[in-house]
């Protein structure tokens, strides 16, 4: 419901609020520079997005309002999870989502089936080999071993330094696509992008290391 633009400027905002968010409910703040290299780390991506040419789709009001939807609540579960991760362990935090999460999209799936008529069908994808291979990866690779990682190093750092490590994923898509497919190929304002990205990446990182030491340094 909306174009790629679109979609990659308004989710390349997600840095921003997790910023935000962390400071409103975890009163955790960032550093004047932190925030420069957050903002230089959304430029890069907003910069790929407007460059790359591309006619897919239309805006509609409803996409753009999804979009910003996940925007905003999506640095929402970084921040709940470093919360809960005060008190629980990342194992139990990754246990307790991914449950929740098979409990309420297969009563999702099975609700659809009821009222469509069809409930046997629920079980068909589970016969072709093809879909569970593609199961296994998404369930174990992508959804427990993600989360899992994704949930201790949020017992460690903070949202928005997390967020600084969003960006690696739109380069590792570009420079994906560009191998699989040979009319995918990387123009100069991809690397420009990436450049940025990764100087977010690192420069946010390397100044939460030195805040880290230096507390250490201040505890003992």
């Amino acid at each position: 419901m909306t174009t790629q633009v679109t979609a990659g400027v308004i989710l390349s905002l997600i840095p921003i609020f997790a910023c935000v968010w962390e400071t409103l409910i975890l009163k955790e703040t960032t550093s004047l520079l932190q925030k420069i290299f957050l903002v230089i780390g959304v430029i890069g991506v907003i910069y790929i997005v407007i460059n790359t040419d591309t006619n897919d789709g239309k805006n509609t009001v409803f996409g753009i309002i999804c979009l910003v939807i996940a925007t905003v609540t999506g640095p929402l579960h970084l921040v709940f999870s470093r919360q809960s991760l005060k008190v629980f362990k990342p194992f139990e935090v990754t246990y307790f989502a991914c449950l929740l999460g098979t409990v309420v999209f297969n009563t999702i799936n099975v609700v659809k089936h009821i009222y469509a008529g069809n409930l046997l069908d629920y079980f068909d994808p589970y016969f072709n080999s093809y879909n569970i291979l593609r199961f296994i990866a998404l369930s174990i690779a992508a959804t427990l071993v993600a989360t899992a990682m994704n949930n201790f190093s949020m017992s460690r750092l903070q949202a928005s330094t997390v967020t600084a490590f969003s960006g690696v994923s739109t380069v590792v898509t570009i420079i994906i696509g560009a191998i699989n497919d040979s009319e995918n190929k990387l123009y100069y304002f991809h690397y420009i992008g990436f450049a940025l990205i990764l100087i977010r990446m690192v420069g946010v990182s390397y100044i939460a290391i030195r805040k880290d030491k230096l507390k250490a340094k201040d505890s003992v």
